[in-house]
């Protein structure tokens, strides 16, 4: 793919510079920086002295905050929300503009259990906008580890080399009032490839075993860095 440009805009005169989107390894959570690597002898992943290595070492975590981009509310915002005929959100600058995502729409579909962890769903009418080449759309996602206990956002895919809209849909947890101060992040986008793939499904060959004995044996070769070391070696 020659162009590889993932490009954000947005018309509030500014914006770029007061609450940019930015890359999502910037939005590490700060439970996740304090934990430490090992936890006193637990089994597992272990270390030279013997202990279990918790989730900070699980290279998952760290690819995965590192894939995308977030983009983090661009105002403060206020929602006092009774039911739908009561409701009413507040923001400190009439450029942005918010609406109901009705219930008929989402939330009456769903079980009687599901609709309990659901207030309100809010629609943002977001700022930004985002153009990505021919075949790439992007893959929208809440703040999962985060754990944000007044809100998520709505996952979806945005074909955003057609349309170039994000407007968020904020899943509201709680009756009453509830403030989000600008800043806070939203939603974290990632880039997807819209390819066709085989999809295939059998017995395990000889060559799938000996693959997996391999990534086994680098990973357990080493306390610490046996992952590194595997992907130089697929990566040859």
């Amino acid at each position: 793919m020659k162009n590889k440009d993932i490009i954000f805009w947005t018309d509030i005169e500014g914006l770029p510079e007061i609450e940019p989107v930015t890359l999502s390894q910037n939005f590490i959570p700060e439970w996740f920086q304090k934990a430490p690597s090992f936890h006193s002898n637990q089994p597992g992943t272990l270390n030279r002295a013997g202990d279990g290595g918790t989730i900070k070492i699980c290279p998952s975590f760290g690819d995965y905050f590192k894939m995308g981009y977030v983009v983090s509310l661009w105002c403060d915002l206020y929602i006092d929300f009774e039911n739908e005929a009561e409701w009413q959100w507040r923001v400190p600058n009439n450029k942005y503009n918010f609406d109901l995502h009705p219930s008929w729409q989402y939330k009456d579909h769903l079980t009687e259990e599901a609709k309990k962890n659901i207030a309100l769903i809010l629609k943002a009418y977001c700022p930004w906008k985002v153009k990505t080449p021919k075949g790439v759309s992007l893959l929208q996602l809440p703040m999962t580890y985060h754990h944000d206990s007044r809100f998520s956002v709505m996952p979806g895919v945005i074909r955003t080399d057609l349309v170039h809209w994000i407007n968020q849909q904020l899943i509201i947890y709680k009756k009453g009032e509830t403030f989000i101060p600008k800043g806070t992040p939203l939603a974290m986008y990632v880039p997807m490839g819209r390819e066709n793939y085989n999809f295939i499904v059998r017995q395990a060959t000889k060559e799938d075993s000996r693959r997996e004995e391999i990534s086994y044996n680098h990973l357990k070769s080493k306390f610490l860095g046996g992952y590194k070391n595997m992907k130089r070696y697929f990566d040859k």
